[in-house]
């Protein structure tokens, strides 16, 4: 009879299912899994049946439910493992490393509460041990120090400089042609200074460097007609030629226009204002300069007596220049 059960048994379409997997050992016959039970927070192992294999063979897996990562260990106690830098580190019951000796005193150290914080940087380097002043100065205090010191420096050099520069000259006289009377040409100017009561010698300035010449790398042309332009040559001293060569450029003023009246008609009466050519000058519109020969003053000092003088640009004002006529004392 129990033959003919499982004749029939096999015959029936799940019989037959379950006969083809078990013929080409490709599943298993049957399983049957035990229930998960927990004993005291514990996973039990769950058994697995497998079925018969192709070669007939009986095939048997247990597997074990893994353990949470949290879970503490199964004798409750801590266990040890070593650091990275070798030394040994405490594994606390969640599984982290707990720091080491060092590195519990080198936090602590960190966390201290820090002295300087609500202080002035100047109390902290006072305060500070002798060592650690030099780097402290050098990151707090060396860039703001260099900067003070730097503009010290500057308006000190600026209130030097204005202290000790010469002031302006209110009256230039240039010389023209005229180096190898620079001695007498000085001379002439210290006696100026004094007979018009210029307390500044430096508020007057005769030269005689400048000359005007046919050689290009000699000639000064092109300073003397900066020079007067701006205002810096007041007055000039030179020969006829070199006169009259200066005044068709334009830089010789006429008597007229810097003289008064009165003066003017002075000097034409006693005959000592020339003309362009160095002729005695007729009227005021043909007066272009003065002869030297005539003036007492120039002839004391042992200046050439074929000279000229005559007014260029008086911007700074007439008064010394009508002065300085004054003093060469025409005769």
């Amino acid at each position: 009879m129990a033959e003919h059960d499982a004749d029939d048994e096999s015959k029936s379409p799940q019989g037959q299912v379950e006969n083809s997997k078990a013929a080409d050992g490709s599943g298993s016959l049957d399983v049957q899994s035990a229930d998960d039970k927990t004993v005291d927070g514990k996973s039990v192992e769950s058994e697995t049946l497998s079925g018969e294999s192709a070669g007939g063979k009986s095939l048997e897996a247990k597997s074990t439910s893994n353990k949470s990562a949290g879970e503490k260990p199964a004798d409750g106690k801590a266990s040890a493992q070593k650091s990275a830098d070798g030394k040994s580190a405490v594994q606390g019951p969640s599984g982290t490393n707990k720091l080491n000796a060092d590195q519990l005193t080198a936090i602590s150290g960190l966390a201290k509460d820090n002295v300087y914080v609500r202080q002035s940087k100047w109390t902290t380097f006072r305060q500070l041990p002798a060592g650690q002043k030099g780097s402290f100065f050098v990151q707090n205090f060396l860039l703001g120090t260099v900067a003070i010191v730097a503009a010290v420096v500057i308006v000190v050099s600026l209130v030097v400089t204005y202290l000790t520069k010469p002031p302006t000259p209110v009256f230039t006289l240039e010389a023209v042609n005229m180096h190898q009377d620079s001695s007498q040409i000085s001379a002439l100017k210290d006696g100026f200074v004094k007979y018009d009561n210029i307390k500044d010698s430096r508020l007057i300035d005769f030269g005689s460097d400048l000359h005007i010449a046919k050689n290009s790398y000699a000639d000064d042309s092109a300073k003397i007609m900066t020079q007067i332009s701006a205002g810096q040559i007041n007055a000039m001293i030179s020969d006829k030629k070199t006169i009259a060569t200066l005044y068709k450029r334009g830089l010789v003023n006429k008597p007229s226009e810097v003289l008064t009246a009165s003066e003017l008609k002075h000097y034409l009466d006693m005959g000592v204002l020339v003309d362009a050519q160095g002729n005695p000058a007729t009227s005021a519109k043909t007066a272009v300069a003065f002869d030297l020969s005539r003036s007492q003053t120039w002839k004391a000092k042992g200046l050439p007596e074929s000279a000229l003088f005559g007014f260029a640009n008086v911007n700074n004002g007439k008064d010394h220049p009508r002065a300085f006529a004054r003093y060469l004392d025409f005769k």
